[in-house]
């Protein structure tokens, strides 16, 4: 028997939608809500360690100057610094990772023989004054407790943190003619300065030895192992962040590990939400998560369900896109359902499944709906080709495909699945969610469209009106609600249906790449190009023993 809908979201309230641009349904806040929860303080525009340092050095540095003279005193020495730390980033860099600014700093670098000054007044960010502190790093620093917005009306160093960490940053850096020459703060700075101080005053000058005591200090601030009253050893950020690691050293044991491209499938939905270690070319092999990252972990299973359910509505709508585009001047909303019933999703499914189908609700008998959820999932996990994870990875050109190709085959396919493995779930994280996606798009949402096919087990063609219509209202209620009115994939003008964009297909950002620049960074992993294995160091090892340690 199908369950209540006790846990599909509460209409009743105003929709407030915000987000990305390029999310026409509505979908990029639950995920959104999801990093901010587990992954707070690194962002997927922080994802260079020593910028966290380098803003609450530089903080403490420009400080003076506000006290001495105003808040465009501060800023004009705060551009100043941030400017002679990107050009000395540019000169000492060392690894593939980003430099915020580098086209501006590139623009700006004189004659490789040039000795004349350069003026470091100019911010590398055309929309930030501030630079990356304004743009991005400034809100993270604060949210770890390294900075604090004064009375004044300004930031300042925040003790402790704060006052630790900018000292280590000092030290570090404290024999490089840009300080002792005393050119900190200044506009006029020959190029030979910068260029001699690279090998301290850069981002990859963290994972040298003279920044030891910098690495360590930001570290445990990340991990929540200091001993400050701000360290919450209990955290979502820390067990996320440890789970990383465990997860990596389980990929070390079994010489397999991925790269930076790759962390997001083998890192997270492969070992969080099937339960294995992704292996080219081979079986998965089971992974054993430690208790103490449990409740983290299921919250992670959670974004990539919302991930999965996300994707495959968004196949929905491009199918809808593709429909549109078939007439120059638009099509009827009959005519649109006619172009998608002949996109060929009917025999595309009925050829992965090997049996007709002629609606949803012979999918959701062909997933075991009504069956155990757990049984569900650990039938379709990750090594079946009908899996969300392989329905999303497939090539859809490739030869002999074993998963649907058409655009409708995948979201049907997925939402199917879905519906079967989780509906009848009552695991706490999925309920909690439940609360906190309130009126948003969620899987609960498709407990509600898939109760209809369950219990009313309507053919394609009404199956495809009904969300053809819901789709339709989602897309004209996330535009108003944004108050963007022209930010639309497709218009109504006379009664027919025009398509004006395309939309970008994919999962949204989990940070966890930007985590592992911040471990490299930070030398809890070996140094690697984006293709190279993200192989945990022994420094990585002893973080953490020390995070379990404290967990348990």
């Amino acid at each position: 028997m199908i369950k209540s809908k006790s846990f599909l979201p509460r209409w009743t309230k105003r929709v407030t939608m915000e987000g990305s641009g390029r999310d026409p349904l509505g979908l990029t806040r639950v995920s959104d809500e999801f990093t901010g929860f587990l992954l707070p303080s690194i962002i997927t525009i922080t994802p260079r360690a020593r910028y966290f340092s380098f803003y609450t050095w530089a903080i403490r540095e420009c400080r003076q100057a506000f006290e001495e003279g105003d808040l465009r005193t501060f800023d004009e020495r705060l551009r100043c610094i941030d400017t002679a730390f990107a050009i000395s980033s540019r000169f000492g860099r060392t690894t593939d990772l980003t430099i915020t600014g580098i086209d501006k700093v590139n623009a700006r670098l004189p004659d490789p023989s040039s000795e004349e000054p350069i003026d470091v007044l100019f911010p590398v960010l055309p929309s930030s004054e501030r630079g990356a502190f304004g743009q991005a790093y400034g809100s993270s620093i604060d949210h770890l407790g390294l900075i604090q917005w004064s009375e004044e009306e300004d930031w300042k160093l925040r003790p402790g943190r704060g006052d630790k960490l900018a000292a280590a940053f000092s030290g570090a850096i404290s024999r490089t003619p840009y300080v002792l020459d005393g050119h900190t703060g200044g506009q006029w700075i020959p190029p030979s300065v910068l260029r001699d101080s690279a090998k301290s005053f850069s981002l990859d000058a963290i994972r040298q030895p003279g920044a030891k005591a910098e690495r360590e200090i930001l570290t445990r601030i990340f991990f929540d192992l200091d001993d400050e009253e701000t360290t919450n050893s209990r955290s979502h950020r820390q067990a996320t962040l440890g789970l990383l690691l465990h997860v990596l050293s389980a990929y070390d044991k079994i010489g397999a590990l991925p790269n930076r491209r790759d962390v997001n499938s083998s890192c997270i939905f492969w070992p969080h939400y099937y339960g294995g270690l992704y292996v080219d070319g081979a079986l998965s092999v089971p992974y054993q998560p430690l208790p103490c990252f449990e409740e983290t972990r299921e919250y992670w299973r959670q974004f990539c369900l919302h991930q999965f359910f996300l994707y495959a509505a968004e196949q929905f709508l491009q199918a809808m896109l593709d429909a549109m585009a078939t007439q120059p001047d638009g099509v009827s909303r009959d005519g649109m359902l006619e172009a998608m019933l002949q996109a060929g999703f009917v025999e595309d499914l009925e050829r992965v499944m090997e049996r007709k189908t002629p609606g949803p609700n012979d999918l959701l008998d062909f997933f075991r709906t009504g069956d155990a959820p757990e049984s569900v999932q650990q039938q379709f996990s990750c090594d079946h080709p009908l899996s969300e994870g392989w329905i999303h990875y497939q090539d859809p050109n490739a030869d002999n495909p074993e998963a649907p190709v058409t655009r409708l085959g995948r979201a049907f396919a997925i939402w199917a699945q879905l519906y079967a493995k989780w509906r009848n779930s009552d695991d706490p994280a999925l309920l909690d969610v439940a609360e906190r996606a309130s009126q948003e798009w969620w899987v609960g949402t498709l407990f509600e469209w898939g109760d209809e096919w369950h219990d009313e087990n309507p053919d394609w063609p009404t199956t495809l009106r009904r969300l053809i219509d819901v789709f339709v209202s989602r897309h004209e209620q996330i535009r108003f609600h944004k108050g963007k009115l022209d930010a639309a994939w497709f218009e109504v003008l006379g009664g027919r249906f025009s398509q004006i964009q395309d939309l970008t297909l994919d999962f949204r950002a989990s940070r966890h790449p930007q985590v592992a620049t911040v471990f490299q960074d930070l030398c809890l992993l070996e140094d690697g190009t984006l293709n190279e294995p993200l192989k945990p160091t022994e420094w990585a090892r002893k973080i953490l023993d020390e995070v379990i340690r404290s967990r348990s």
